[in-house]
């Protein structure tokens, strides 16, 4: 469903000194990225109708370890190199571009897309991660909330021994999986510090009854939602969800809709 990394450009560091990244305000890495001009103006669209207007940032760490290779990437984690900080230093200058040409526009929330955890753990530890990613995504949002502008993170995986130190990033919006983090381990690490933007269990909805679905959805509001608000849902439903198991999706998300 989708490609994957195959050649990274950097496996070896000897090709990083005369290494030239793609501009990001022309190509994002599935071709060319459009025209600025009628960006602009479908965000002042968006904003002259109420709505969000959004921007979208590029990946890090993703994109250091499609550019390194991911075993290269975490044994450089180990090693902690002078190259991997120039690698690091490479990829944020470039992404920085991106966000500081979205906040020129004017969005009031910028998403950023990063899966940062396996089905049981993050892919690097605590300590790694505040060591060599937490100052690169400090210094993207940062940038955001300068001016003003939430930060929406996705991250697939377990992270919840790494929430505090994203929102301490300056993330406003956490997009988390429940099947890896469970609704209790949201609840503790982000109920009340950070909106969730629940990604409900994706992994259950091709197996589950309708009524198993309804009761899910029904326990994720109870357990995270507050007169407080700071509760969103997000299902994604691929090609083996059968067509009543989505019916059942709507008609909770109508029910608690109007519950709230």
């Amino acid at each position: 469903m989708e490609g994957q990394v195959v050649k990274h450009p950097l496996e070896r560091y000897d090709a990083l000194a005369t290494y030239q990244p793609p501009n990001s305000l022309i190509y994002t890495e599935r071709g060319l990225r459009g025209d600025w001009t009628r960006i602009r103006k479908n965000v002042e669209t968006a904003r002259k109708g109420g709505q969000l207007a959004t921007g979208g940032g590029d990946r890090f760490f993703e994109r250091l370890h499609f550019l390194r290779g991911y075993e290269n990437l975490m044994a450089d984690f180990a090693d902690n190199g002078p190259q991997l900080q120039q690698l690091i230093s490479m990829v944020l200058d470039n992404n920085i571009i991106l966000v500081n040409k979205w906040l020129e526009i004017g969005v009031d929330v910028m998403g950023f897309g990063d899966d940062l955890g396996t089905q049981t753990a993050t892919m690097m530890s605590p300590r790694h991660f505040s060591k060599h990613l937490k100052p690169g995504y400090t210094k993207m949002f940062e940038v955001c909330r300068a001016a003003d502008t939430h930060v929406r993170l996705h991250t697939d995986g377990h992270v919840l021994e790494i929430v505090d130190d994203l929102i301490a990033c300056g993330v406003t919006v956490l997009n988390p999986q429940v099947r890896c983090n469970t609704i209790e381990g949201i609840e503790s690490t982000c109920k009340g510090k950070v909106c969730v933007d629940l990604d409900l269990d994706r992994q259950g909805f091709p197996f589950w009854t309708p009524k198993e679905i309804k009761a899910h959805i029904y326990e994720a509001v109870e357990v995270l939602g507050s007169p407080e608000g700071g509760l969103m849902l997000y299902a994604e439903c691929e090609p083996d969800v059968p067509l009543e198991n989505i019916e059942a999706i709507c008609e909770a998300f109508e029910k608690v809709r109007q519950s709230l």
